[in-house]
């Protein structure tokens, strides 16, 4: 079998050269191959982060499965949406941040703009929510829904202005306040 190296490089030019290319926002390297601890039968640990949330995983992973098959390595390959990886608080996405090993990054603003689209879809989708149990009677569900709905879409357009979202609701709403409605860029009501 090549060695890591080889095998990343081929790996990351087979997903870049398919049909779901633009789908691939990070590939990271993790576990015991990036910690330096790997034995030889160990699996490369991969995880990709995708651009349009999970919509296209299992293209990517129908790319992954042949890549495995032609080459014979053995990948173990985990997937997240780009919001889920920077902006969850999972252990397990965090470890990979701070001690995986990026074998191929999309540019941050690239990055950046996936974000914002998921932020929105993952909006309108709690706002469909929300009118489909107001219209079952559920007051309670569709408040719940729908703030959850705008909540997404603030951090949507934080994301246009900077580069962080904050960590709490109440940030969320002061930052939106500062950023569009001190701004005079969205009205107060």
């Amino acid at each position: 079998m090549p060695d890591l190296e080889v095998i990343l490089e081929r790996f990351k030019k087979h997903l870049l050269s398919s049909a779901v290319r633009d789908s691939i926002g990070k590939i990271i390297l993790f576990g015991s191959h990036a910690k330096g601890t790997a034995v030889p039968d160990s699996d490369i640990d991969i995880l990709l982060v995708l651009t349009d949330g999970l919509e296209a995983e299992k293209s990517v992973l129908n790319e992954v499965y042949e890549f495995m098959t032609e080459q014979s390595a053995s990948l173990k390959v985990v997937t997240s949406s780009v919001t889920e990886f920077f902006f969850s608080p999972d252990y397990f996405l965090r470890n990979i941040s701070h001690y995986g090993r990026e074998v191929y990054s999309m540019s941050e603003e690239e990055l950046k703009l996936a974000a914002v689209r998921e932020l929105k879809g993952l909006a309108e989708e709690d706002l469909e929510s929300a009118e489909e149990v107001l219209d079952r009677g559920r007051l309670r569900l569709a408040i719940d829904a729908a703030y959850n709905a705008c909540e997404l879409a603030a951090k949507g357009l934080i994301l246009l202005k900077q580069d962080d979202l904050p960590g709490s609701h109440g940030e969320v709403v002061s930052s939106f306040g500062q950023l569009y409605v001190r701004t005079g860029e969205v009205e107060k009501q």
